[in-house]
């Protein structure tokens, strides 16, 4: 397997991690001292830790490459998140604006 396609494959599992590490902090705001909760410092350390993936990533993949890939697979795993852990429903316009926002993406990776 080549570094590019392990590099992509790395920044789709970097966008799940980070759609968990929201997660945690969208849990650490539910908290009257959301700082001080340790759904906090779970979303803290999740974020951190992807860190040394970034580096890997940033060797083998254009910034503008990263951002696109990155934005689709944190959008996708954020809905997933958002519908199946904390009941959020998505209306119409909702789903609308996710699919005209994934088009710009992908328009975005085209020409860039």
């Amino acid at each position: 397997m080549s570094d590019r396609i392990l590099s992509l494959i790395v920044i789709f599992l970097l966008s799940i991690a980070g759609a968990v590490a929201d997660s945690f902090i969208k849990l650490a705001s539910r908290e009257h001292q959301s700082i001080r909760s340790p759904w906090f410092w779970l979303g803290a350390a999740s974020y951190f830790s992807t860190a040394f993936a970034w580096v890997y990533v940033l060797r083998h993949i254009k910034l503008s490459v990263i951002g696109v890939v990155y934005s689709f697979g944190t959008i996708g795993a954020m809905i997933f998140m958002g519908v199946l852990f904390f009941d959020e429903t998505l209306n119409r316009i909702e789903i609308l604006g996710i699919i005209l926002g994934l088009i710009s993406l992908g328009l975005l990776g085209r020409f860039s």
